[in-house]
């Protein structure tokens, strides 16, 4: 008797459950048709070969694929392709907000009588198009409308500001197209008569000075330039015949592929925060924000390598000092984990391997104010150093005396490196950051 209830239980929990899925999977099914029904086109992105803008009282804009995307009018230009994407994205997911209905002859009154935007593209054979009217009465949506004979509907104001875009918007604005991997050489003219011209070694990311081969480059502010320029992007876009005929700035670029590609810049006035310039691989002057421009060098000299550790941390294996006050050698274990070691013994795991990875970057990072000539041998009075150890097996060192408490003139530092002993002057908050450094991992 029992065991007939049980299942009888049973079958009535399979079919309240059945019951269930199925009511779930129609409401699913419903959710999906309503979601459907909300879309304003059916299209797939990459079919469409045509887009053609039409904001206020601006030229329209059009865009052709052939291969590549381009703007044939009012301008033959390469296109901005996150823009365009970004554009395509929105109509193939753009939804109603709420429909409206006919519009009974009265377009006026949505503002579709003279259509604010109008974004017409062609997918296939077939040409659609959306026009885009006059903000509700509280100014949240917009009206809108697909084809001649569509229905009105609303569109969010999002929706709307993705849609409106301008002939600059669409514009290609990268000045260039290479990456600084690809550069061979390359030259920084002023107008002054201020010049440098780099080289590049071989594959790597060294450089040297063509006019001032004894001088130590640094790689590192070097890649930081090429990056810059690589990333300078068009503010706006001018008329052929806006810029001067003398450029207060010439760069130019000797590729790996023999391309020279070039960028001129006449620099504005006090104040003013937008320069006019070429490139080569556009076919206007253009507006540049002059933020980057500011950082851009003279002379090789603001490019040399100043910094008390040249080679890169991650390199660095063995770290080993001594102060007044203590001593200590490190080993890297693996990435991050140093251990301590003393005599003999097997490396002494630390806790954390983060305080020697902070004397590292510091170091790295941190450039002496200026090198003194003649140099001279580490004074006696010099009882503080630290010495690098790299994977290459590569020693390099620092040694200073430590400056006094309230010392504010530049302090002596001896670097050694590859074998060459140089002296140089360092800002004494420099060294005693290096020195609390020092001191706190001795503690751990």
């Amino acid at each position: 008797m029992k065991f007939r209830t049980t299942a009888i239980y049973a079958l009535i929990l399979i079919v309240i459950g059945g019951v269930y899925a199925g009511m779930r999977m129609q409401k699913e099914k419903a959710r999906r048709q309503e979601k459907k029904a909300r879309h304003v086109f059916t299209f797939s992105p990459e079919s469409v070969t045509q887009v053609e803008i039409k904001s206020g009282r601006n030229k329209p804009v059009l865009i052709k694929k052939s291969g590549n995307w381009t703007i044939s009018s009012p301008v033959v230009s390469e296109v901005d392709n996150t823009q365009l994407n970004g554009l395509l994205s929105t109509l193939h997911n753009m939804e109603m907000a709420r429909k409206i209905g006919k519009t009974s002859g009265n377009l006026a009154a949505f503002g579709l009588a003279k259509p604010s935007l109008v974004v017409r593209f062609l997918t296939g054979s077939k040409w659609l198009e959306l026009e885009t009217g006059a903000k509700n009465p509280v100014e949240t949506d917009r009206y809108a409308k697909a084809g001649k004979n569509g229905q009105v509907f609303m569109m969010t104001s999002q929706t709307y500001d993705d849609l409106n875009k301008s002939l600059t918007d669409l514009r290609k604005k990268e000045l260039f197209s290479w990456n600084p991997e690809q550069v061979k050489e390359f030259q920084v003219k002023w107008r002054n008569g201020d010049q440098l011209d780099l080289v590049r070694q071989g594959d790597t990311g060294m450089w040297k000075s063509k006019t001032q081969p004894d001088l130590k480059i640094s790689g590192d502010k070097v890649g930081n330039l090429l990056d810059g320029l690589h990333w300078l992007r068009a503010v706006d876009f001018l008329a052929k015949g806006a810029m001067p005929a003398s450029p207060d700035l010439d760069v130019q670029f000797q590729l790996k592929d023999g391309k020279r590609p070039e960028l001129q810049v006449s620099l504005p006035g006090p104040g003013i925060k937008q320069a006019i310039a070429t490139s080569s691989e556009l076919d206007c002057p253009v507006l540049l924000s002059t933020y980057f421009l500011s950082s851009i060098p003279h002379t090789a000299d603001s490019l040399v390598d100043r910094s008390l550790l040249s080679s890169e941390t991650s390199n660095i294996k063995k770290i080993s000092w001594k102060t007044a006050k203590s001593a200590a050698e490190f080993v890297r274990i693996n990435g991050q984990n140093w251990g301590s070691v003393e005599g003999k013994a097997a490396p002494k795991p630390l806790r954390t391997g983060l305080q020697i990875e902070s004397l590292l970057a510091f170091v790295h990072n941190t450039e002496y104010i200026k090198s003194v000539s003649p140099a001279s041998k580490p004074a006696p009075g010099a009882t503080d150093s630290v010495q690098f150890v790299d994977v290459f097996g590569r020693v390099s060192s620092l040694t200073w005396i430590a400056p006094a408490p309230g010392n504010t003139g530049p302090v002596d530092v001896w670097l050694e490196r590859e074998g060459s002993v140089s002296q140089v002057q360092v800002k004494p908050q420099d060294i005693q950051h290096i020195n609390a450094f020092l001191a706190a991992a001795c503690r751990r």
